[in-house]
């Protein structure tokens, strides 16, 4: 009978430490892969940190430019009703933020937008050329700025990853 108990004892232990090893290898393999997931989620957390920054960055060089360039069709707009001698004088500040502006967009925004802006910019410079005793010539014009300045915002609308 001590034969038996002896056995029934070692087979115990036996079960007992095989138990123990078990736990601890699945405790180790856990351990190792919440490391692994914990990384992988810092990363992504990381890299959507990223994304976002850039994104928030752009946005701004974008605003900065409309706004400038809406200042400066304004300042047009002023200088035709106003007295066309000093329509230079009155428009330069406007003129100098906007490109100002499109500068900064130019290195912050992609290929389609810069394109589109310089466009934009392009189609204001011709406006401000026409001069103020032309209307129709004045009015087709301001269709074009319009025309552009939606290609444009819809062009950076889809750099943003806003949807309509």
């Amino acid at each position: 009978m001590a034969d038996g108990g002896s056995n029934a004892a070692v087979l115990a232990l036996v079960g007992a430490l095989g138990g123990v090893l078990v736990t601890g290898a699945m405790s180790l393999i856990t351990a190792a892969l919440n490391q692994r997931w914990s990384e992988r989620a810092r990363v992504q957390a990381s890299d959507e940190s990223r994304v976002r920054a850039r994104r928030d960055e752009l946005r701004a060089a974008c605003h900065a430019y409309l706004v400038a360039a809406n200042r400066f069709y304004q300042a047009l707009e002023e200088a035709r009703r106003g007295e066309p001698a000093d329509a230079t004088e009155r428009t330069r500040p406007a003129v100098t933020a906007m490109q100002d502006a499109y500068l900064y967009l130019t290195i912050s925004a992609g290929a389609r937008v810069r394109k589109l802006a310089q466009a934009y910019n392009t189609s204001q410079y011709e406006l401000e050329a026409v001069g103020f005793d032309d209307r129709a010539a004045w009015d087709e014009r301001v269709r074009i700025v319009n025309q552009r300045r939606e290609e444009l915002r819809a062009a950076m609308r889809a750099d943003l990853g806003v949807e309509d």
